[in-house]
């Protein structure tokens, strides 16, 4: 059993607990999003957006940063993007009942999505209306594992661009494998 603020959750000896105060994206989640995001060193558009993008899937809204880069200041923009997606996550996981914990791949998987689809995407989703109707197993001390399998499913459809279906569909199937990997 793990005691995080207070309420001792049953997991088993390998698995990392968190809550929305201490969620963080670690390497493995980074290298996840990486994987997904690809690392494009000259400035792009995507049909129907009206932002250039650069590096790893970071939208240029100042003129300051310019539209070739090095590979190094690609790493370095996504690592300054990673600061402000874990305080988006801890945002996001804010949002619902306190006493929920979560796991690594969780965290790792939500990040993938509120990378890619934004915070308030997020909150758009079929997902994140079923998250916020999680009930808390009282017996368990945790989410109600059966309200949690639900919401999950969702996100295989969150979010999923007509003009970019297929890339979508895969990565929204692996975030969702991602989140359930330690349920």
């Amino acid at each position: 059993d793990v005691i995080t603020n207070n309420i001792c959750v049953p997991v088993s000896a390998n698995l990392s607990i968190y809550n929305y105060t201490n969620a963080k994206v670690i390497e493995e989640g980074k290298k996840f999003i990486k994987k997904y995001e690809s690392c494009v060193l000259t400035a792009y558009k995507l049909k129907g957006e009206h932002r250039y993008t650069i590096g790893y899937g970071h939208v240029i809204y100042e003129d300051d940063i310019p539209h070739k880069i090095s590979q190094k200041y690609a790493d370095e923009l996504f690592e300054s993007d990673m600061l402000k997606f874990n305080n988006s996550v801890q945002n996001l996981l804010s949002e619902l009942d306190h006493r929920f914990v979560y796991t690594q791949s969780f965290i790792d998987g939500l990040a993938s999505l509120a990378y890619n689809c934004g915070p308030d995407g997020v909150r758009k989703t079929r997902f994140w209306k079923r998250m916020k109707r999680c009930r808390y197993d009282k017996e368990k001390k945790a989410i109600n594992k059966d309200d949690l399998i639900y919401a999950i499913e969702a996100v295989k459809t969150a979010n999923i661009s007509k003009i970019y279906y297929n890339g979508h569909k895969n990565r929204r199937k692996a975030e969702h494998n991602k989140m359930t990997e330690e349920i």
